[in-house]
């Protein structure tokens, strides 16, 4: 949880006394930038500060500026019950990942939850590999 950490307590952040931004902090660490990056990403999909915006709209704009974005398929674990934040990290060991709950988004790295609710039951919606595009 490092990288959590690092990114919740950046001074780009304290400066704007920032909440709600739990997409912004998941974008920084699996899109592998600064927080002040992410946020502006959010910014330019509409997102105001203190707000909450919808993921989607912020991994289809990593899409437009050079990330590969793919879904995680089959996500149930083999009792058929689905991951949380306990368990996801036996499935995604190995990648960046945003992962989202009902009102929650966080990031997995390499099958480490990097989010307050590591550990936590809360039940997994989706999950999204964030790969960069490397330059030709």
């Amino acid at each position: 949880m490092k990288r959590f950490e690092r990114i919740k307590n950046s001074r780009f952040r304290k400066k704007l006394n920032e909440s709600n931004d739990c997409v912004v902090i998941a974008i920084a660490i699996a899109a592998r930038m600064t927080y002040e990056k992410a946020h502006g990403i959010c910014q330019y999909q509409g997102r105001l500060i203190g707000k909450g915006i919808v993921t989607t709209y912020a991994l289809e704009h990593l899409e437009k500026i050079g990330f590969k974005v793919e879904k995680v398929k089959n996500l149930r674990q083999k009792n058929g019950s689905r991951y949380t934040p306990k368990t996801i990290g036996k499935r995604l060991k190995r990648g960046y990942y945003i992962v989202r709950k009902k009102t929650h988004a966080l990031a997995v790295v390499n099958g480490v939850v990097e989010d307050w609710t590591n550990g936590r039951q809360h039940h997994i919606k989706d999950a999204y590999k964030i790969t960069r595009i490397k330059a030709a």
